[in-house]
């Protein structure tokens, strides 16, 4: 008897959709269409975001769900609750924002830790002054004379690596089931 309508479509062979049907006058007419994650991003809740974007803003942070939904004025939200949908959602929520967390324990409290991804790969920690220490040359070393003297007379042209361009090699390639029957 109702007004209202939502079809649920699913198949193999589509993308799951949702239908917002109304009816006037004995006809049905389509409201609205959304696929399954626009519904999944309708389900996160709002304080998700909020928070989101208060992490965004301060950059890396670290404390409890209790600190961090008191810093957000976050009410009526359990720390519990908090961390379960951070969970659930964080794909939706945190990560486009480059934000990525670690939880750990310390004295009986479990410590969020929030930080930035600045999209350089993670190198943050590396102190390339100690690179010496790893046995990587400051400097590229040159091609030995013996090496230099065997791409002279090769068919495949020389190496890139001495920073001269390869040679397009001349003649046909070698077939290598010839090698082995040889």
């Amino acid at each position: 008897m109702s007004q209202t309508a939502d079809i649920l479509l699913t198949g193999r062979d589509m993308d799951d959709r949702t239908l917002h049907l109304r009816e006037e006058s004995c006809v049905w007419t389509l409201e609205d269409e959304e696929t399954a994650e626009e519904r999944e991003i309708k389900a996160v809740p709002d304080y998700l975001w909020k928070a989101a974007e208060y992490i965004e803003s301060v950059g890396n942070w670290q404390g409890t769900a209790s600190e961090l939904l008191a810093e957000v004025h976050i009410e009526g939200v359990q720390p519990n609750q908090f961390t379960y949908n951070m969970a659930k959602y964080f794909d939706k929520v945190f990560e486009p924002k480059g934000i990525h967390y670690k939880t750990h324990r310390k004295n009986k409290v479990r410590l969020l830790s929030f930080y930035g991804d600045d999209g350089d790969g993670g190198d943050d920690d590396i102190d390339i002054t100690q690179l010496s220490g790893w046995g990587i040359p400051e400097r590229p070393s040159p091609s030995s004379p013996s090496s230099l003297g065997a791409l002279e007379g090769s068919k495949h042209g020389r190496s890139v690596a001495t920073g001269q361009p390869a040679e397009k090699p001349t003649g046909p390639a070698p077939n290598p089931c010839e090698a082995v029957s040889a």
